[in-house]
């Protein structure tokens, strides 16, 4: 039983890794779109503030979707871990503080 805890821990970890990557990935996205319409003029700079909303739309729709999965896969995992026992829990990385972990 705790291997194959350890081993979900480790692919929430993992995901969790992902997501810090995605996001990390959709900032640059967006930092690029906006310093094309930051330069942008005209027809150009409407072009360019509707991709900019656009982005954002879609990072939000994604981050949502996102967040109700982990919550979901977050809730049975803590409670996995309660019917293992406190010590279960208390060695879970994934009950660490956010500020522990690196972002």
């Amino acid at each position: 039983m705790a291997a194959q805890m350890a081993a979900k821990d480790q692919a929430m970890m993992a995901d969790r890794e992902k997501m810090m990557q995605d996001m990390t990935r959709a900032d640059q996205r967006l930092g690029d779109l906006v310093a094309t319409m930051n330069a942008a003029s005209g027809m150009q700079k409407t072009d360019a503030t509707a991709a900019v909303v656009n982005e954002i739309v879609t990072e939000r729709q994604t981050m949502r979707d996102r967040m109700i999965k982990m919550q979901d896969g977050m809730m049975a995992h803590m409670m996995e871990h309660m019917q293992a026992g406190a010590a279960s829990m208390a060695m879970c990385p994934l009950m660490t503080p956010m500020s522990n972990m690196k972002h």
